[in-house]
């Protein structure tokens, strides 16, 4: 998982089973992943799973003030 807020990176490195990592962001915060299959997001109160098949990466998640974007 990379994950960049506000344009910094703040985390860079492997979560593991059960682990959770929380941001904020001002304008938005910006997601890779190694292995989408395997995370779960939580955006305010509202969950993400399934966001890629298990393995697959998945760069440019761009999370801001108007939702959850995914570039493929």
């Amino acid at each position: 998982v990379s994950a960049k807020v506000d344009g910094k990176v703040v985390f860079h490195g492997v979560l593991g089973r059960g682990r959770s990592e929380t941001w904020q962001a001002k304008d938005k915060i910006e997601l890779s992943l190694g292995d989408a299959g395997a995370i779960e997001l939580q955006i305010n109160d509202q969950h993400f799973t399934k966001l890629g098949r298990r393995g697959q990466a998945l760069k440019n998640i761009v999370i801001n003030k108007d939702g959850l974007k995914i570039s493929r």
